[in-house]
């Protein structure tokens, strides 16, 4: 996937999905403007792993990080469904995603 491509762009913002890529050596991620105004994440702004955890709901934190942990080892395919804490304190539920 092309991150820059203005198709990718137009694709998501129609479905109202973000989309992200993690350069796992350097921990930076690439998102979709439609992934920044989900997550409330200001445009420009850089973004790390870390930047993800901490948008996610305290309750849904430990299992995400495990599940990433263990897709980054190799040991399991990446499957997530969790909930979003923007910056004003509301809610989303970030739509399933999986990634091998």
């Amino acid at each position: 996937m092309d991150p820059g491509c203005r198709s990718t762009s137009l694709a998501t913002a129609a479905a109202e999905v973000g989309v992200w890529a993690w350069d796992m050596f350097n921990n930076r991620i690439w998102v979709s403007e439609n992934w920044r105004r989900l997550f409330g994440i200001a445009p420009g702004a850089d973004i790390g792993l870390e930047t993800v955890f901490a948008r996610v709901h305290e309750d849904d934190r430990e299992a995400i990080e495990l599940s990433v942990r263990r897709a980054a080892e190799g040991q399991a395919d990446y499957v997530g469904e969790y909930r979003v804490v923007r910056p004003d304190g509301t809610q989303v539920i970030a739509p399933p995603v999986s990634a091998e």
